[in-house]
């Protein structure tokens, strides 16, 4: 599925597949917003497949959230799967 990002003030919905071949799209973006804003949403409920680079990816921009004392939310299907993450490596 076609990756996509859309955007609105401080909340992202990410649709398609977050993998190796557009995670540095979605780098970008994300560490935009957390520069930009102090809450930001993060709807991942249709990402449709996601890769190691992926899953990395989204745990290093929490991590770069928190040093920069903002909030990083998660939201849609799949979000509780980011959060377990997120607790097994001890980062939330």
């Amino acid at each position: 599925m076609e990756f996509k990002i859309k955007s609105s003030d401080n909340y992202l919905k990410i649709s398609g597949d977050l993998t190796i071949s557009n995670v540095k799209i979605f780098e970008i973006m994300i560490y935009s917003f957390i520069k930009k804003y102090k809450n930001i949403i993060v709807d991942i409920g249709n990402i449709t497949n996601i890769d190691t680079l992926g899953v990395n990816s989204i745990v290093e921009a929490y991590q770069f959230s928190i040093k920069k004392e903002k909030n990083l939310l998660f939201c849609g299907k799949g979000s509780k799967d980011i959060i377990d993450e997120l607790y097994y490596r001890d980062v939330a």
